[in-house]
């Protein structure tokens, strides 16, 4: 299953809304971005 990825919490529940009754699961995918250690680090940790 490949995951899913919502631009909004709204586009989440209205997912929830549409196929609750019919998937048995869901895989929903986050974007990291960065931050301003990763800045800093040069991407390291």
């Amino acid at each position: 299953m490949k995951p899913v990825f919502f631009a909004t919490p709204a586009d989440f529940r209205a997912w929830l809304a549409e196929n609750h009754a019919t998937e048995q699961e869901l895989w929903v995918g986050y974007d990291k971005g960065t931050s301003k250690y990763d800045e800093d680090q040069g991407g390291r940790r």
